[in-house]
């Protein structure tokens, strides 16, 4: 949910962005009355404004989007495999999204969730490759 959230946040910010950016240079082109040269008037003032604010959320989107692409691919890189299926197979799992990782992981991949030894729960993969935790904590 949280990914998804973002992904849409990114698209608006895109799509504000851009029709805020063409609907200003449109404006500026095609309206006569005003030279949008300094001393400027409060309208074209306005226009400018709405311009660089075209501007800012057009660089805020594409800065997310590369963040996210770089997260998911940072995520799917770094990702500990399934344990399902594989045999006597032990770590820890964190304690925010339940991954399964290493040992000696310091923070989730998935989440971000920082990882202490004192607050994640081991486990332990039988032969038939379900997941058994283990009774104590590191």
């Amino acid at each position: 949910m949280k990914k998804t959230i973002g992904w849409i946040i990114c698209a608006i910010d895109l799509i504000v962005g851009f029709s805020l950016f063409i609907a200003t240079q449109v404006e500026i082109s095609t309206n006569s009355r005003y030279t949008f040269h300094k001393p400027f008037t409060n309208y074209e003032l306005q226009v400018i404004s709405f311009k660089w604010v075209g501007i800012l959320l057009i660089v805020c989107g594409i800065f997310e989007l590369v963040v996210k692409l770089i997260q998911k691919n940072y995520t799917n890189k770094h990702m500990q495999d399934s344990v399902i299926g594989t045999v006597n197979k032990t770590g820890n799992i964190c304690p925010e999204c339940a991954l399964p990782i290493t040992v000696d992981t310091i923070k989730c991949p998935r989440c971000g969730c920082l990882i202490k030894n004192n607050n994640v729960t081991n486990y332990q993969v039988n032969g038939i490759g379900s997941m058994e935790k283990k009774a104590f904590l590191q």
